[in-house]
């Protein structure tokens, strides 16, 4: 009896991981972190819950000119059509509780109101990845908190490579102070 439990345990958690996201979610968020951030830090902080305050801006972020990696201009209607943006969108509509046990030890999570009135701080916010259908690209919203008055905010669309490495595809910057 015991060890057809254990069985059933352990097949139950090996084909829930096999579908389960939030391991492909970090991954993409911790890859985000280091490829833009973690070059010149030692310990990066990233905040404890994701932000989805912008999706109220949705329509008008997402016009405009994206940059590809060789800053050349691209307009986001020339890579996803309309049912593949409502299907990003879609994906927004939750926030995540950051989890430390799926990230490195690089990694600190850290809570953005604790800074509120500290004047040197700095901190990284990345959203809940959206992907797409295929799983092909992925879209995060970022924000870099230096302190009181640097900062800046925008989305990277990554894209997926055959050996599964997700790398930035486009770029487009929505704030900077």
């Amino acid at each position: 009896m015991r060890l057809g439990t254990f069985t059933i345990i352990i097949i139950c958690v090996i084909s829930c991981t096999g579908e389960n996201k939030t391991p492909k979610i970090y991954k993409v968020i911790e890859n985000v972190a280091f490829n833009e951030k973690a070059p010149h830090l030692e310990i990066l902080s990233l905040s404890k819950r994701t932000d989805i305050l912008w999706i109220d801006y949705w329509e008008d972020s997402m016009k405009g000119d994206w940059l590809d990696m060789d800053k050349n201009k691209v307009n986001l209607n020339e890579i996803f059509n309309e049912k593949e943006f409502n299907h990003l969108k879609n994906q927004y509509n939750r926030q995540i509780e950051m989890e430390s046990s799926f990230l490195s030890e690089k990694i600190n999570l850290v809570n953005p109101d604790d800074f509120k009135n500290q004047i040197d701080f700095q901190f990284y916010k990345i959203s809940t990845p959206a992907f797409t259908e295929d799983g092909v690209y992925c879209l995060v919203y970022w924000e870099d908190v230096c302190h009181v008055d640097c900062g800046g905010g925008g989305f990277f669309v990554y894209e997926r490579d055959e050996e599964g490495i997700w790398r930035r595809f486009l770029t487009k910057y929505l704030w900077m102070s």
